[in-house]
């Protein structure tokens, strides 16, 4: 369609310039806009177009094409794969012509068209930039059918036959499939390399460092040794060429190697690179992948070898090493100069002849004769190959030194110069001249190396061998040269049942452990089976005799008792009271399995069972191998070995479907039984016999390719043609070439670092969507740092934990600055709020190497962390809603985008695109790839799916814990797969629940104490009521103590005895190391059935700890964890722990927050906030009444002529703020936590002011108290004496002075205060928390102020009361002196009783806080709520009892009350009727 619209225009262009052009403008953008998406073509946007070109630099990226990641295909990494223009623009004589329609951005904006439009139009992305900003007027140019560029000068070379429904991924994928690779040599040309044989051969890459000297001048092993010596840390793997990884990168199986000589993933290294030999599209893996075996390397070698017969007779070119020739004379000889690295070789060999001052050998000395080759070429492609590589052990390609030999990294060779790394000793590659790096009688001689051996290695226990780790599982058996029983090294399944007491391989006659020594006898898997029921659910119709009688095969679907009867000759069903009789029955004696099984055994285990066909000649019984049936020969005196035979070929050899039935049953019962393998844990009788193993990638040799009948001009890269001039038809072609290559024909290899990275996260920000961006800089000076190139990403834990992001990092120019300081940065920065996070900074050490090979294990830093990183602002050309970061070293801006925001300067928008369901997050990684963030109770890739609700409901006499751990079980064929989610239950509620969207078979609620609940063993359920009767028994309860001290493998051969007591009548119990079922087992009897877990496994957050107050971080899962939770100690709660419930001045905060449930109206939550609203209702009432009562009273001025109605004054003040001040605290927080109130600015004011104020006030009053108390006691004191006026002044400094003083010692709570904002991924709530963080020193020095002003007023209160009392009873004593003390202080007490009434109730109010402050350390957890809340409120009662403590009690005060009253009543009374 789109072609005959591009005819139609060619046809009428010249209407363009017509008078009618503007019509015609409106009208071929009109039919564009609505038939282009109609219109199966590739979409292909250009990037840096703008990019400033000369000839004098070379440009590594110009005129680029990104294709995006297919995350549909590829889920285990993600690539970025770029493919930019292999030669410079400026080599294209473009001329300047009309030939597509174009607009000005003027013009496009007069027509209403959008960035948006140009985008799908193809145009490049600057340019569609450039429009958005209109900071110039450019032109656009509409291409036509496949062709691309700012003037349309590109085109795709398509094939008529291609289908044109592609995406430009799918475009260049079939481009590969259809014109192959063009599989020429290619070069890395900025290295002064003089080759080594020929001037047309050239230097690749790999060959540089690869301890081999191929230049003449050495330059290609310069200061190769570093890498050489490298050595890596202890979770790092060292790649074979000195390159380290991280271990977890080892053997990953994911399609990616991370080691550039692919001794990470030694099994599919070959098979990788056969992939992507025949037919891989654009693949980062496939860019990367060297082989021994490659289709380059074998060309190269191949195109050497021609050249020797013609190049034979130049005798002054080295052909291996620098120092090896060959001379013709007249026959060929080997020839070396004296003393270089090879002498000790050739001085083995006693000819030699002196030849143009060489010393030469008769290549027949060496060389394989002519005659036994049929080509030349093979002759020479043998003994050159194979002079190498008994040369290679000789070559010295590096300056060894004392000081580097002498290292603990490095192996000394024996009687030489040279040292290789320790890791290279026992890798079965000789690298010393006399092998002793191979030799390990010599080198178990150095303890040095033994220790080495035993910490690094890989020891097999039947060879006493050493092997490398990444040998371990490769497919190839190392530690012996026998595979054909038992190999270490790759049958690691077996050596754990060699090593573990497996439930299922219990007593099932194979005997898999090795033999255990307790108390003097040998014991094992297969010993002191008397109470082991052999007929189970794992060896009940598994065609094998487990139990002695056969009856674990009775009534089977396909039973071996169903046999074929040695008298009718057919199927018949035998009872068990037959079975080992002695007496054959059934042909083959398969009745009587005693006479003729075979036990094949291993170091004596026994790993498998042969069958044979047992009959009787001579009054004995025979036993028959499989191929003595069916031969023709009668070997049985009844001939039952031949009588149902059709042929004389076996019963086993012609096809199944031409066999009898009989014969059928014969060639499977002879088969063997059983090898080594794991039975796995099962609940439904699926066992499988399948050995463990992960999901791997999966890669065919010989897979089925389409065939390559077409060249590609480019290698690697994209062909396409660069018109010149379209009227004149004049193009040329040339490559997009992936970035690991440029050129014409992407024939020379690039400088750049291949970065492949996995990232992982803290538990608090599993959910958090990051912007990372990844740049390669370089250092100019100190402080002065330069951009070379830079990718951003997009990463979502949830979707990309396990993923690896592969990206190429290019330098700006070419050739790069060889002795420069390079340097990998990634940034992190939050997307939604652009928070930075921090940074990582990995160096490029040896800047000698073209390609940098880089794996990285990236830990994300924690959102505490984030102030730790401060980021200079930058001027950029950046969108508003973008975050400059800076400038390239061309003066390109790095924008770092908002989310679904793209482009160079993030000016363009994915979020037209929006594809989730469900609100969920739209995350656009291009315009065909996203991802979405799902919301709670929703998944899928698109959050389609509702995910299932499951409940769980506590009988109530079950003691619930604040923390419960809920365990889902999935049994799988191959492993028992264990999740663990969590519950934070601080109210102790009956009821909770949970969302789950993946299968499962097993629940197990773990409570504290390791009590575990099993629920019902059935999916569909969504509600699981838990009873007792579903807790599991720990061993301990259910058996004596006797039994407790015995071996494991002892115990566990008694598990089925508690399942089968009828009286306990038990779902479930657990030992140390098993948790088990019981189970009926067809009906007959109930066994137990167990399967391994770790009590003690709790995922620690990868050891990355984001709790507070030690507390413990959980993850639900070890690999990628979707929750995890804080573990908190006692006195400690809170997401984080953060909060601290000390009887310090415990807060409203820390007692009733989370009572408070998030999102609920005020009749939906507890009963204890209800409760608590309302007394804090009925405590403000009471508090305004009394500072109302009191301030009537202390208005009138007589009442303030002493210091104590100063003090009291102040205070009923003090007390109206205070009580003013509490009802806005409580109705703060529970507006807070309701998230009604959502003010960040006022939450953050009264956060540093209430609890402040709350303080002070409690505080000054009760100073205040104290102060009344002391004048009180001075004025009896004194008596007479006692001034008023200097009481009075006094009092008014002291109000001032003591509120100052308070003030001043709990300034440092406000400073410390904060706000913190807490997401609970369970439930999706969010919570606003005002926090009070102190260091050490201030954290003493607060306990101490607290307790100072605690205390004091508490002991001055005591004190003037006991002094109040005695002085006026020791005054009456004088002038009473018949009277006893005792009397006098009766009377006393009585008259005084209003002086000492306020201080003792003072005294009584006090005393539940000070208790719950020192006798209780902490409120350890919602039990202790209401005792805490209690204590919490009685603290603010004195200060709402002033009118009846001080006033009430006193004549003078209350006759002022009453005063006072009387005024007001009478104040009233005139304004009613004035």
């Amino acid at each position: 369609m789109k072609k005959q619209m591009s005819m139609k225009i060619v046809e009428k262009k010249t209407c363009f310039f017509s008078e009618q052009k503007k019509m015609s403008w409106i009208k071929y953008l009109f039919y564009l806009v609505s038939v282009h998406k109609l219109i199966g073509l590739p979409q292909i946007n250009l990037y840096h177009t703008n990019d400033i070109v000369n000839e004098i630099q070379s440009i590594s990226q110009y005129h680029c094409i990104r294709l995006y990641p297919r995350t549909d295909i590829i889920v285990h990494y993600i690539e970025l794969m770029i493919f930019c223009l292999g030669e410079s623009p400026l080599k294209f004589d473009i001329d300047e012509e009309d030939y597509f329609p174009k607009w000005t951005f003027d013009e496009l904006l007069k027509l209403n068209i959008t960035s948006e439009q140009l985008y799908t139009w193809s145009a490049s992305i600057d340019l569609i930039e450039d429009y958005r900003l209109l900071l110039v007027n450019k032109t656009f140019f509409n291409c036509t059918d496949f062709r691309f560029g700012d003037r349309c000068e590109y085109e795709l070379i398509v094939d008529p036959m291609l289908s044109f429904n592609f995406s430009l991924e799918e475009y260049i994928q079939e481009y590969y499939y259809q014109f192959g690779f063009n599989y020429q040599i290619t070069c890395y040309v900025y290295l002064e390399c003089t080759y080594r044989l020929f001037s047309s051969d050239c230097l690749s890459w790999n060959e540089i460092c690869d301890g081999k000297i191929d230049c003449l001048n050495g330059i290609d092993e310069e200061n190769c040794l570093e890498i050489e010596i490298n050595q890596c840390q202890i979770d790092e793997f060292r790649c074979q060429n000195g390159q380290c990884i991280p271990l977890i990168f080892h053997f990953d199986r994911i399609g990616i190697e991370d080691c550039y000589d692919g001794s990470d993933e030694r099994e599919y290294h070959d098979l990788l690179f056969s992939r992507c030999q025949l037919k891989s599209g654009p693949s980062f893996a496939c860019e990367e992948v060297i082989s021994s075996v490659s289709v380059l390397h074998k060309d190269k070698k191949k195109d050497r070898i021609d050249k020797y017969a013609e190049l034979i007779d130049i005798p002054d070119r080295p052909v291996l090493f620098g120092q090896i020739y060959f001379i013709y004379h007249p026959n060929l000889w080997i020839c070396y100069v004296n003393n270089s690295d090879f002498d000790q070789f050739f001085n083995q060999i006693n000819k030699k002849t002196l030849i143009n001052n060489k010393i030469c050998i008769d290549s027949q000395f060496i060389f394989q004769s002519e005659e036994t080759f049929q080509t030349k070429e093979e002759f020479f492609r043998y003994n050159i190959m194979n002079l190498e590589e008994h040369l290679q052990k000789y070559h010295l390609p590096w300056n060894y030194s004392s000081i580097i030999c002498n290292q603990s990294s490095m192996y000394q060779c024996l009687h030489t110069l040279k040292c290789i790394s320790i890791d290279r000793i026992l890798n079965y590659d000789v690298d010393c001249p006399y092998e002793d790096d191979e030799n390990l009688t010599l080198i178990l001689k150095s303890k040095t190396l033994l220790e080495y051996l035993d910490k690094t290695y890989f020891k097999c226990q039947t060879t006493d061998k050493y092997i490398l780790q990444r040998m371990i599982n490769d497919k190839y058996c190392d530690c012996t040269k026998d595979r054909t029983i038992y190999c270490e090294d790759e049958d690691l399944h077996i050596g754990y049942l060699k090593k573990t007491i497996v439930f299922q391989h219990i007593c099932d006659g194979f005997i898999d452990m090795d033999p255990l020594l307790i108390d003097g006898k040998f014991e094992n898997d297969e010993t002191n089976c008397e109470q082991w029921n052999c007929d189970n659910l794992y060896t009940h119709c598994n065609d094998i005799w487990n139990c002695p009688n056969g009856i674990d095969e009775m009534n089977c679907p396909s039973t071996r008792f169903r046999c074929v009867s040695i008298q009718t000759y057919r199927f018949i069903n035998l009872s068990i009271e037959k079975i080992n009789d002695h007496i054959i029955d059934c042909i083959g004696g398969h009745d009587e399995i005693e006479y003729c099984t075979s036990k094949n055994q291993y170091w004596g285990e026994i790993f498998e069972i042969y069958p044979e066909f047992a009959c009787r000649k001579e009054n004995s019984i025979i036993c028959l191998s499989s191929h003595r049936i069916c031969d023709g020969i009668i070997d049985c005196d009844d001939e039952t070995d031949e009588v149902f035979c059709q042929t004389n070929n076996g019963p086993c050899t012609h096809f199944e479907i031409i066999r009898s039935d009989i014969e059928e049953y014969i060639c499977k019962y002879t088969l063997p039984r059983r090898k080594w393998d794991i039975i796995h844990f099962t609940i439904d009788n699926r066992s499988t016999n399948e050995i463990i193993q992960k999901n791997t990638l999966v890669l065919k040799a010989n897979d089925e390719f389409l065939p390559v009948n077409k060249e590609n001009l480019c290698h690697r890269g994209v062909s396409v043609r660069v018109w010149l001039n379209n009227q004149q038809n004049r193009s040329r072609q040339t490559c997009f070439c992936p970035l690991s290559y440029y050129g014409p024909k992407c024939q020379y290899q690039n400088e750049r670092v291949t970065l492949t990275v996995r990232f992982r996260v803290y538990a608090d920000s599993q959910r958090t969507i990051f912007s990372i961006l990844i740049l390669l800089s370089e250092k100019i000076s100190h402080e002065k740092f330069v951009i070379h190139s830079y990718e951003q990403i997009q990463y979502y834990s949830l979707k990309d934990c396990q993923k690896k992001f592969a990206m190429y990092l290019t330098y700006l120019t070419r050739p790069k600055n060889r002795t420069g300081q390079y340097q990998i940065e990634l940034h992190f920065y939050e997307i939604e709020t652009f928070t930075y996070r921090g940074m990582f900074i990995y160096p490029l050490k040896y800047s000698f190497l073209p390609v940098h090979r880089v794996s990285l294990l990236v830990d994300i830093p924690n959102s505490k962390e984030t102030n730790k990183y401060t980021q200079q602002q930058q001027l950029c050309d950046c969108a508003q809603d973008a975050r400059c970061f800076g400038k390239t070293i061309n003066n390109r801006s790095i924008c770092i985008c908002s989310l679904n925001k793209f482009g160079r300067r993030c000016l363009l928008d994915y979020s037209k695109m929006q594809k989730c369901h469900n609100n969920g997050l739209y995350i656009a990684r291009s315009d065909q790839e996203f991802i979405c963030q799902c919301r709670q109770g929703f998944h899928g890739p698109q959050c389609e799916f509702t995910e299932k609700k499951i409940y769980f409901q506590f009988d109530p006499i079950i003691d619930i814990s604040q923390s419960i751990f809920i365990h889902l079980i999935d049994v799988t064929p191959n492993e028992v797969v264990r999740t663990t989610l969590f519950q934070t239950n601080l109210f102790k509620q009956q009821t909770f629940s949970i969302y789950w969207s993946q299968s499962y078979q097993l629940i197990f609620i773990e409570l504290s104490n390791k009590q575990y609940y099993l629920t019902k063993l059935i999916q569909d359920t969504t509600t699981h009521l838990i009873t007792q009767s579903n807790r599991c028994f720990n061993i301990t309860e259910l058996f004596n103590r006797n039994f407790h001290q015995l071996h494991l493998i002892h115990k566990i051969k008694s598990y089925h005895l508690p399942c089968q007591n009828q009286s306990l009548n038990i779902s479930c119990f657990y030992d140390e190391l098993h948790i088990c079922l019981c189970y009926n087992f067809y009906h007959r009897q109930r066994l137990a059935n167990c399967f391994r877990f770790d009590h003690y496994t709790k995922f620690d957050c990868f050891g990355r700890n984001q709790c507070e107050n030690n507390g413990q971080c959980l993850q639900d899962k070890q690999d990628c964890p979707t929750n995890s939770m804080c573990l908190c100690e006692p006195c400690f709660y809170g997401q984080k722990c953060q909060f601290k419930s000390n009887g310090f001045g415990l807060s409203l905060d820390a007692i009733i927050g989370y009572q408070i449930l998030p999102d609920r109206n005020f009749s939906s939550q507890l009963l204890s906030i209800q409760l608590s609203l309302g007394i804090t209702i009925v405590f403000y009432l009471i508090g305004c009444l009394n500072s109302l009562l009191s301030l009537m009273t202390f208005q009138n001025k007589i009442t303030r002529d002493v210091g104590s109605g100063i003090y009291l004054f102040v205070s009923s003040i003090s007390s109206l703020i205070l009580i003013n001040l509490f009802l806005s605290k409580y109705l703060i927080l529970l507006l807070t936590q309701m998230t009604i109130l959502s003010n960040e600015l006022f939450i953050k004011v009264q956060c540093y002011c209430i609890d402040f104020l709350l303080r002070i006030c409690l505080v000054y009053n009760q100073w205040l108290n104290a102060c009344v108390a002391i004048e009180r006691a001075l004025t009896v004191r004194q008596g007479p004496k006692f001034v008023k006026s200097q009481s009075q002044r006094t009092a008014k400094v002291l109000v001032w002075l003591v509120l100052s003083i308070i003030t001043c010692s709990y300034i440092h709570d406000p400073i410390n205060r904060g706000l913190i904002i807490e997401e609970n991924n369970f439930d999706e709530t969010k919570r606003i928390w005002c926090i009070v963080s102190y260091s050490s020193p201030i954290q003493i020095y607060h306990y101490f102020i607290h307790s100072l002003h605690f205390i004091c007023p508490f002991i001055i209160n005591i004190l003037s009361a006991m002094i109040l009392i005695l002085q006026k009873t020791r005054q009456q004593k004088k002038t009473q002196i018949k009277r006893t003390f005792r009397e006098i202080f009766q009377e006393e007490l009585h008259k005084l009783q209003h002086l000492i009434i306020g201080p003792i109730v003072l005294i009584i109010l006090q005393i539940p806080y000070l208790l719950l402050t020192f006798l209780s350390k902490c409120m350890k957890s919602t039990d202790d709520f209401w005792i805490f809340l209690i204590g919490y409120f009685i603290s603010f009662i004195p200060s709402m009892l002033t009118f009846i403590i001080f006033i009430l009690p006193s004549k003078f005060y209350k006759k002022q009350f009453q005063k006072t009253l009387q005024q007001c009543r009478k104040y009233i009374h005139c304004n009613r009727f004035r």
